[in-house]
């Protein structure tokens, strides 16, 4: 089935009732399941034990980043990426928001829970995160605003781990570099001066206070901080 992004939108949007919600969950699990059986030896050999069909994850046994990386060759479903194109792919900013070869989306992780994981996205896949997003987005925003934002007739801004191939990385390049992007997205980077980032922006006149609690621990090792700031 083909689930491009506008469809993936409509669909989105569409599926207001529980119900078909988890119907559609259900199959795309389904299918993701069979699918790596079929491409991936380690898929294969981890699941040889389960049902022939599978709607339910608490069936599926639990890996870990530092499992799937030690087998990165094996689990991966394409069998011409390898370990060694990936990093090298990943290790060259100038290659952030294009495609790993020429098809895939790689995005990688910092590490902070002990083993850094790099990851492949198909068009599929991004489809599906965007349309989340947006729909997300949409409890915050009108309709037109959406439109407008995805047309190039708002600006956002974005804070990211600049010079890496993480996920909001590759993502804010690639929108920049498309022509709804033009000029509608600044990145910022999470390794400069928040002072100097204002005074680059015509921002000198807000006052940047520290938080007064420290910096709150999420399950992924990630570092969650507000920063008030005042006019």
């Amino acid at each position: 089935m083909s689930e491009g992004l506008f469809w993936t939108l409509r669909e989105a949007f569409a599926s207001r009732k529980l119900e078909k919600v988890a119907g559609r969950q259900r199959a795309r699990l389904a299918e993701m399941v069979a699918y790596a059986r079929a491409a991936s030896p380690y898929y294969r050999d981890l699941y040889r034990d389960l049902p022939g069909r599978v709607e339910d994850t608490t069936l599926l046994p639990v890996t870990s980043k530092r499992e799937l990386m030690a087998c990165f060759d094996d689990w991966a479903t394409d069998r011409e990426v390898t370990i060694d194109k990936a990093r090298a792919f990943a290790g060259n900013p100038n290659l952030i928001g294009e495609r790993f070869l020429g098809r895939h989306t790689l995005a990688t992780t910092s590490g902070t829970t002990g083993t850094p994981g790099i990851f492949l996205l198909d068009d599929r896949s991004t489809a599906v995160a965007t349309a989340m997003a947006v729909r997300m987005l949409r409890a915050w925003l009108g309709l037109g605003d959406l439109f407008r934002m995805l047309a190039g007739g708002r600006r956002m801004a974005m804070t990211i781990a600049s010079g890496s191939h993480s996920a909001t990385a590759v993502v804010a390049a690639r929108f920049h570099k498309s022509a709804s992007g033009q000029g509608g997205l600044l990145a910022l980077s999470v390794h400069a001066a928040i002072t100097r980032l204002l005074a680059e922006h015509g921002l000198e006149h807000v006052a940047v206070e520290l938080a007064a609690k420290l910096p709150e621990q999420s399950s992924g090792g990630k570092c969650r901080t507000v920063i008030p700031l005042r006019h």
